[in-house]
């Protein structure tokens, strides 16, 4: 998040008397789900960035293609160079 505002949380309880047990567990309460709640953003668009590098590929890269075309030129070649001994037996065999 580049655009990070901090929330401040006031928490007040009304009275003397020291009795705050209460707010400090309220207090305690909401720091710890806003810390749960940083953790998770930050795994969730961590774990999405890997998914879409991983899994969601919707794009080939261009040196996997290359080298993928390269390969179906290779087996092309070698099928024709195959055809051309298979033809050849077949005219010494006949």
């Amino acid at each position: 998040m580049t655009n990070e505002q901090k929330i401040r949380v006031l928490v007040a309880k009304p009275g003397l008397d020291g009795h705050d047990r209460g707010a400090k567990v309220i207090a305690r309460a909401l720091r710890d789900a806003t810390r749960r709640l940083r953790t998770g953003a930050r795994h969730a668009s961590a774990d999405t960035a890997d998914w879409l590098r991983d899994e969601a590929r919707l794009v080939i890269p261009r040196g996997e293609l290359d080298d993928f075309l390269d390969d179906v030129d290779r087996l092309r070649e070698r099928a024709e160079r195959l055809q051309v001994r298979v033809n050849r037996l077949r005219g010494q065999g006949a």
